[in-house]
């Protein structure tokens, strides 16, 4: 992925954005467990090793995400995650509450298992690469459960400038997200990109099935 050296609210890196089939939360997948380097604010963690694919792999020497202010865990024992997915998680959250002071507690769901391997109910989760996460809302309510997300009561401000936080990383491959709610990102970011970057970082509008974007 390509980046910008300027980073602004709408105007920032690269993103890559592919459509969900639930529109409860985002699915993060990194593309690597190599070591990135956190916001000043976040604190340093030590390394943990991803073995396999996010669909069947383990996890060794895995990190568990800690609750930091504006952060949430719907279950402790499935946050566990390489060095670098919990830093990104962690840095996305710090950054999008300086940029956003009021903005509520983030639900953080799925991460992998503290060994990695199978993690019902999913196919995936199994490496400590990838992760669920809530939408923010426009209730400015701190979710306590995932809530149906929809155009009408998702935060676009705070939603994209935390996916954007991740994304300007290059180190995430996809950002699950579900169509209907690309067209409303795809809205709120289209003025400030050329059609040639929006048509590498949005499926849409080229319909649910198309293979790029």
């Amino acid at each position: 992925m390509h980046t910008v050296s300027q980073r602004d609210h709408l105007n920032k890196g690269q993103r890559k954005i592919t459509d969900f089939l639930i529109v409860l939360f985002l699915t993060i997948l990194l593309i690597s467990c190599a070591a990135v380097k956190p916001s000043v604010d976040a604190p340093s963690i030590p390394a943990g090793g991803s073995i396999g694919k996010p669909s069947s792999g383990r996890l060794n020497g895995g990190i568990r995400l800690e609750p930091i202010p504006g952060l949430l865990l719907a279950n402790r024992d499935r946050c566990w995650g390489t060095a670098e997915t919990v830093a990104l998680i962690r840095q996305a959250v710090i950054e999008t509450r300086r940029e956003f002071p009021k903005t509520p507690d983030l639900l953080i769901g799925d991460f992998s298992a503290r060994n990695g391997g199978r993690l019902s109910p999913h196919r995936s989760h199994q490496s400590g690469r990838d992760v669920d996460v809530a939408f923010y809302k426009k209730d400015g309510r701190s979710e306590r459960s995932f809530r149906h997300t929809t155009r009408e009561n998702m935060d676009v401000d705070r939603v994209w400038y935390f996916i954007e936080t991740l994304l300007l990383t290059d180190r995430v491959t996809y950002i699950f997200i579900d169509y209907e709610l690309q067209k409303v990102l795809y809205d709120y970011v289209r003025w400030g990109y050329s059609q040639e970057r929006l048509a590498l970082w949005f499926q849409y509008p080229r319909g649910r099935n198309a293979r790029s974007g």
